[in-house]
């Protein structure tokens, strides 16, 4: 597998994501041999596009798309920002969600947001009356959160992790926390406690702390502390066990998974490839050239969207050429069968 020209070994980059184009909105394409000329080459479905607005969000730091509708968090409010028009975005409601919103992901018309100390659970079904249903203690001060489209989320704070289930905006627990610790040999333990409130770190995030994201695919969760990966298997119930670690070669500014392996960006042009699919993670010689994708591209229905250095919404309008392909494996946060099913929550 991976050996496209037969010469026994595998070919450099061969099932990585690659750039099917220079454009900022085109989506990731796959890595595959090409049996024509025996080397490999970027696959994917074709697309057309083109920057069609750029939205004013002062201070816009945080970014997801569900469907035709942005949600950009600037401080501690969510702005709604109606894609339907990708020409001319309109904005369609905002609300305070009562904390810096660091990172915030849509599943379906919910919306959860790391916000200050807790999780802020937002329905957004009618963007122009947004509520603001709870506010979640979980695992100290979320510093990420991640989710899938089975309705459970990973909230990642300084020194462990919560698993949330999502059943609707009026239904959201915490059914149980991991906290980390690093042992004398450079190994991590995590230890799980079942279900129970969530906790609150009242020293907040300390200026310079370290790094952190977390994302969820399948089973698995990959938590990013600072220049160390961990990675969870998610467990029946809810319980994540530890599987391995990895030193990462810099402290990244972003981190993205995509069908099995993370990729990350760092200062400077650096980037990073990891192997997530065995048990233990794994760096894969060589970069890659998805740093515009890496750092926050969202995908809705027929558009594109990143968040610019000046605190702009940028929207592309996009379009598939064909159907399938690997580029159609990218979405803003990792799909799977349903963990609510699987795992038995």
């Amino acid at each position: 597998v991976g050996d496209c020209d037969g010469d026994g070994l595998t070919d450099p980059g061969v099932g990585n994501a690659c750039a099917l184009g220079a454009d900022w909105w085109s989506k990731p394409g796959k890595s595959e041999c090409d049996s024509v000329s025996g080397a490999p080459q970027c696959v994917g479905s074709a697309q057309e596009g083109e920057v069609t607005a750029t939205y004013r969000v002062a201070g816009a730091r945080a970014l997801d798309v569900a469907g035709e509708t942005a949600l950009v968090a600037t401080g501690a409010r969510l702005e709604f920002v109606d894609l339907a028009d990708p020409s001319h975005p309109q904005r369609a409601g905002d609300l305070n969600v009562r904390g810096a919103v660091r990172e915030v992901v849509a599943l379906g018309r919910v919306a959860l947001a790391a916000a200050g100390a807790r999780i802020a659970v937002v329905d957004f079904s009618e963007p122009d009356h947004a509520v603001l249903r709870d506010r979640l203690a979980t695992c100290g001060t979320p510093l990420s959160v991640a989710a899938d489209g089975s309705g459970v989320a990973i909230a990642l704070c300084r020194d462990g992790l919560a698993v949330l289930v999502v059943r609707s905006a009026s239904e959201v627990s915490v059914i149980s926390q991991v906290r980390f610790a690093r042992n004398l040999d450079g190994s991590w333990t995590a230890t799980t406690e079942s279900g129970g409130d969530g906790r609150e770190d009242a020293a907040g995030v300390p200026p310079g702390s370290p790094a952190h994201f977390v994302a969820l695919e399948g089973m698995h969760i990959f938590a990013v502390l600072g220049t160390e990966l961990l990675q969870l298997d998610l467990g029946d119930g809810g319980s994540p066990a530890l599987l391995g670690s990895l030193g990462l070669p810099f402290e990244p500014t972003a981190f993205r998974v995509l069908a099995g392996r993370g990729y990350l960006v760092g200062p400077r042009g650096l980037s990073a490839i990891v192997d997530l699919r065995g048990d233990a993670p794994q760096l894969v010689p060589g970069g890659h050239e998805l740093s515009e994708w890496v750092q926050g591209v969202r995908f809705g229905d027929g558009v594109a969207c990143r968040l610019t250095a000046e605190g702009s919404l940028e929207v592309a309008r996009v379009e598939d050429q064909s159907g399938g392909g690997a580029g159609a494996l990218d979405s803003g946060v990792s799909g799977s069968a349903s963990c609510c099913d699987s795992c038995g929550l």
